[in-house]
């Protein structure tokens, strides 16, 4: 981010507010800026020399220490490290507060780096600053207005727009700056002098009008050639009987249970050509809510169960305008009901109808979750779609809606308010949309990316004299950077100025991007079931299928199985769980039946060199009928390929090896046989060392997975011949017992898993 400057001062001091927000020792302490009361005005310095008064300001976690330490790294080699006091306002957390000069005579870029550190050693929390110092900037103005005869000049009948949205981008198409339309359709905008490549557009969000002047839409300028111009946008409407009309919730009291809270929202629109629309507006809330009044707003045409109506018509003179950003205030009053526990949360449900005709209608209706005893702070901001969980989850590429809301709870009027707000770099500027607002004001940008706005001579209450008077809020809206990655966080805090107090930090609203399943279907799953025919081994099967539901699924069997089919299990009670990606859950249950009348096939002789020499490969076959499968496993060997009833294998050190045979006739049924093959020793061979041993092997029934050493990550698997997973099981001790009793006859790969990788011994059950 840029300093922040006064353009019009020359050598005048210009403050840039830093706030450090600094907790414990966390590495990801997040910096941010604040502000105080000098006014300021544009992006870069604007004169030469600049003296910056830099504010740094902020909370820091309680220690023992008395004081932060403080680095300021200023451009051009200067530096300088202090100690700040801390003011303790609490058992945990304590203030800190200063402002430092420094001057630049040389125009160009001017880098700042703030450290910040609880210790006298350590700086954790680090922000990088840079500010473009100029000799001079150039102002871009002119108005905004509603062409009415649509001949590019403002005439006497024309609206002058209030609240539009001008943009400032460079020769990248990048917006560098953005001004917001005054009461009398004014906009200014300061950049650096000599800048070229310049577009300067104003943005048109309702679609019911377009920019009619320029006729291009838009202005190509630079700040050598197209000085002291008033660069005027007329716009027309292009989409006539056409509306827009929304809701936007405010601020919400939800309380304990027995006692009374509040729930606030908005009514507004915007129209073209049109004097009013008549409309039906409708707040339905939770049931552990009981209605118990109107605080604020407009009398309930009626109550149907637990659904608040009311009608009436949005006019050009009163809550609807296309230029005008007044709306309807609602505030209702609600008790909570007595059952409900600090668990609970409260949902709110706002809408207002036509659609049809609406060109808008995505925001007619929003909802709001509230906990039940929730914190209440009059001075927060709130942001549409509210999205779920703690976290916000939000779709992508969405219109987001911001509301600041603020109350005077001093002891006397405040006569100006100010709010900061500092725009994620998530967040869309030449998007941004000013909605609503409770009292007059203006809105100013700064460096492209905080808005300020400035409530003067606003007299607000204070609530202890006129609690309903002591209120204002803001709503602005502003789209999402397109193509946002799931999981990015959009954050946004807003600073609250009464007069010359110090800053209100308000609670941070956040929006975490997700992806959600395109349509969501209902989990269905079927079961199947084979026999077990052989005898002697199991050969049954079972097949889970996936009739519909969201993609991926987890598929959990109760052998410890997670694959949607298995082969070669015995007869049995066998049950399945599958969840998909909506953590839809369903649970089925099958037998595998025994119904054993094929024998186990007579595996032939195996032919082939028995005695061998290390560390070279030889072929063995079997005889076969052709209607066989077979599977070959070498100990003291590797097999180096198969085909059909044929392997190669690789000796290694004996001084001997066995050559493991499994044959699968066409009934599924399994035959096995091995043999002994001495190995003659070329040189010295180096045994391979395993990190655990497993016994018996052969194994009938219960098999011993003994480690060398444990770490605690352990895990042992055991795939059959085709790779299909048989058991899974974590390692908690130096032995560890699997029951392979229901295991068909074979051969088997076990592999152990931990933090140094993988190991794989192979295993005979018979």
């Amino acid at each position: 981010m840029k300093i922040l400057l006064n353009p019009q001062a020359t050598l005048a001091k210009v403050a840039l507010l830093l706030c450090i927000a600094f907790t414990g020792l966390d590495a990801n302490a997040q910096c941010y800026y604040n502000q105080d009361s000098t006014e300021l005005d544009s992006f870069a310095y604007c004169s030469l020399p600049a003296t910056v008064a830099l504010h740094v300001h902020g909370k820091a976690s309680y220690t023992t220490a008395d004081s932060i330490k403080v680095r300021i790294q200023w451009s051009y080699g200067d530096s300088l490290t202090m100690l700040l006091p801390l003011t303790y306002i609490s058992f945990n957390s304590a203030l800190y507060d200063t402002t430092v000069y420094h001057t630049y005579n040389l125009s160009g870029v001017a880098p700042i780096e703030v450290s910040l550190s609880e210790t006298y050693y350590t700086f954790v929390c680090v922000k990088n600053l840079a500010t473009f110092v100029s000799n001079g900037c150039d102002s871009i103005s002119g108005r905004s207005y509603k062409d009415s005869n649509s001949n590019c000049q403002i005439d006497l009948g024309d609206d002058l727009l209030y609240g539009q949205t001008i943009v400032l981008r460079d020769s990248n198409g990048t917006a560098m700056n953005a001004a917001i339309t005054d009461i009398n359709g004014n906009y200014s905008c300061q950049i650096p002098s000599s800048q070229i490549g310049l577009e300067l557009t104003k943005t048109v969000f309702d679609y019911m009008t377009e920019v009619y002047c320029p006729d291009s839409g838009y202005f190509d300028l630079d700040t050598v050639t197209n000085l002291n111009q008033s660069f005027d946008f007329g716009e027309e409407c292009n989409a006539l009987d056409s509306f827009d009309i929304f809701t936007l919730t405010r601020s919400t009291k939800t309380a304990a249970p027995g006692d009374t809270g509040h729930f606030s929202f908005l009514t507004r629109g915007r129209t073209c050509d049109l004097d009013s629309v008549s409309s039906i507006v409708t707040l339905s809330f939770d049931s552990l809510l009981e209605y118990n009044g109107i605080l604020m707003g407009p009398t309930p045409d009626s109550i149907v169960g637990r659904t608040i109506f009311w009608s009436y018509a949005l006019s050009d003179t009163g809550q609807l305008h296309g230029y005008n950003l007044a709306g309807t205030m609602h505030r209702i009053s609600f008790i909570m009901d007595t059952g409900a526990t600090l668990n609970d949360s409260v949902l709110y449900i706002t809408n207002i109808d036509p659609t049809l005709g609406d060109i808008d209608p995505t925001n007619n209706s929003w909802q709001r979750y509230m906990d039940v005893n929730s914190s209440y702070d009059p001075n927060n901001i709130i942001v549409d779609p509210q999205g779920f969980s703690d976290q916000g989850y939000v779709e992508r590429d969405q219109r987001m809606y911001y509301t600041i809301n603020f109350q005077n709870t001093g002891t006397a009027p405040a006569r100006n308010v100010y709010l900061i707000d500092t725009l994620s770099s998530n967040l869309n500027l030449a998007t941004f949309r000013l909605e609503a607002m409770s009292h007059q004001m203006e809105t100013k940008f700064y460096d492209g990316v905080m808005a300020r706005f400035n409530f003067f001579n606003i007299d607000l209450a204070d609530s202890a004299t006129n609690e309903p008077e002591s209120k204002g809020f803001v709503t602005y809206s502003i789209e999402m950077q397109p193509g946002l990655a799931v999981g990015t966080q959009i954050k946004n805090t807003a600073h609250i100025f009464f007069d010359y107090n110090a800053a209100i930090i308000t609670n941070t609203a956040l929006s975490t991007i997700y992806e959600p399943a395109v349509v969501i279907d209902p989990l269905e799953i079927s079961l199947s079931a084979e026999d077990v025919t052989c005898i002697g081994n199991d050969n049954g099967g079972l097949a889970v299928d996936i009739t519909s539901g969201n993609p991926p699924y987890s598929i959990n069997w109760n052998n410890g199985s997670t694959s949607s089919t298995q082969d070669e299990i015995g007869p049995g009670s066998y049950s399945v769980t599958v969840v998909d990606a909506e953590f839809q859950e369903e649970t089925s249950s099958i037998e595998v039946t025994e119904n054993r009348i094929h024998d186990a096939p007579e595996v032939g002789e195996i032919s082939g060199t028995l005695a061998v020499q290390s560390w070279q490969s030889y072929t063995y076959t079997v005889a076969t009928s052709g209607l066989s499968e077979f599977s070959w496993a070498a100990s003291g060997g590797e097999v180096l390929s198969t085909t059909a009833n044929s392997v190669e294998v690789l000796w290694q050190a004996g001084p001997t090896g066995t050559l493991y045979l499994v044959e699968k006739d066409g009934n599924g049924c399994y035959g096995n046989d091995s043999i002994q093959v001495p190995i003659q020793f070329v040189g010295i061979n180096e045994p391979k060392e395993y990190s655990f041993s497993m016994y018996p092997n052969p194994t009938d029934g219960v098999l011993v997975i003994e480690l060398n050493a444990l770490t605690g990550t352990e895990e042992v698997k055991i795939r059959d011949v085709h790779g299909r997973l048989i058991q899974s099981k974590r390692i908690d001790s130096g032995n560890t017992y699997l029951d392979l009793r229901n295991v068909a006859k074979g051969v088997y790969t076990v592999t152990v898993l931990n933090e140094s990788g993988t190991e794989h011994q192979r295993l005979i059950v018979r």
